[in-house]
């Protein structure tokens, strides 16, 4: 880019920016000095052509832009510009389509969305000015252009209405009313037999276990919605994970005996008098029947199998 001061062929002098290689810009001052107007002769030649041209609407297509249809008037309008104006057009820089020119072109002008919108901005011209000759500043390529744009929008916003009524229909988490109000980290902390113990905008509050678990099941259910909805969307990291959890869930995971202590135990055996066995629970030694050893140990065995195979899962969906 660089200014030039050029002397139009009109005698006036102007500087203008130009672009392009040094071939293209000579050639250009040359077109401007031999033939072109400056600004004020340009915008004169174009009024005076005006006044002697009779009434007319121009609609132009650009497929790109979000308003792609503008349409404007031509000819006289300075006598009409009040009733131009009522049909919502706006006085403004329509540009102007010669690529030499170095003026801008004004005029009443309105844009519109669709070409639906142009049809009826039609319609509300001919109202009022009946004789109004309408022309086409496009091309059908420009129109063709257009409609597969628009094709591919529609078929966007059709995709997009599918995938949410798909995420409407998934089953919210319904939030318990025992869950935390306020600042809180998520965590639970250490408390008395049958409670737990949160932090909640700074302060201690102690919480039933029963109410921590229903805590925990809602916090689970929205990660579990969060996965579905992206699962959805497309999300193919979203997409293994529920897999992931799919499978997981179709193994069986053994359940606990009844006599399987309760505390703080390394599951171990050590050897007792017959029909027994000695294990240690919170630091306390406690005997056990053969039975239960045996049952303790079956659920262990079963337990070690159920998390290798969910080890394995976790790789093969990764």
């Amino acid at each position: 880019m660089a200014k030039y001061e050029v002397k139009f062929s009109c005698g006036h002098t102007q500087i203008i920016e130009l672009f392009g290689k040094d071939k293209d810009r000579q050639r250009k001052i040359e077109y401007f000095e031999e033939h072109g107007l400056c600004k004020n002769c340009y915008k004169a030649m174009m009024q005076e052509i005006e006044a002697h041209t009779p009434l007319g609407l121009t609609a132009q297509l650009n497929p790109l832009e979000t308003y792609p249809f503008r349409a404007y008037f031509t000819g006289d309008t300075e006598s009409v510009e009040d009733k131009v104006e009522t049909l919502g057009f706006f006085w403004t820089d329509i540009g102007d389509s010669d690529i030499l020119s170095t003026s801008e072109f004004m005029g009443w002008s309105c844009e519109c969305k669709s070409s639906e919108e142009l049809g009826k901005v039609f319609k509300e011209v001919k109202k009022v000015f009946p004789e109004i000759e309408i022309k086409f500043d496009f091309t059908e390529i420009d129109m063709a252009l257009y409609k597969r744009l628009q094709e591919a929008q529609n078929d966007g916003k059709k995709q997009a209405a599918e995938l949410q009524k798909k995420i409407d229909e998934l089953e919210k988490p319904q939030r318990p009313d025992c869950y935390p109000e306020g600042n809180w980290n998520g965590r639970f902390y250490k408390a008395e037999k049958g409670y737990r113990r949160i932090y909640v905008n700074n302060k201690e509050l102690l919480i039933t276990e029963e109410d921590g678990q229903a805590i925990e099941r809602f916090d689970k259910q929205v990660e579990n919605y969060k996965l579905q909805v992206a699962a959805i969307k497309g999300d193919e990291n979203a997409v293994k994970q529920l897999e992931k959890t799919a499978k997981i869930k179709e193994l069986k995971e053994p359940e606990k005996p009844d006599c399987y202590p309760k505390g703080r135990w390394n599951e171990r055996f050590y050897k007792a008098e017959k029909g027994y066995r000695r294990i240690y629970v919170d630091g306390k030694e406690l005997l056990i029947s053969e039975e239960d050893g045996q049952a303790i140990d079956d659920y262990l065995t079963a337990l070690s199998e159920y998390e290798k195979a969910v080890e394995n899962i976790k790789k093969e969906c990764q």
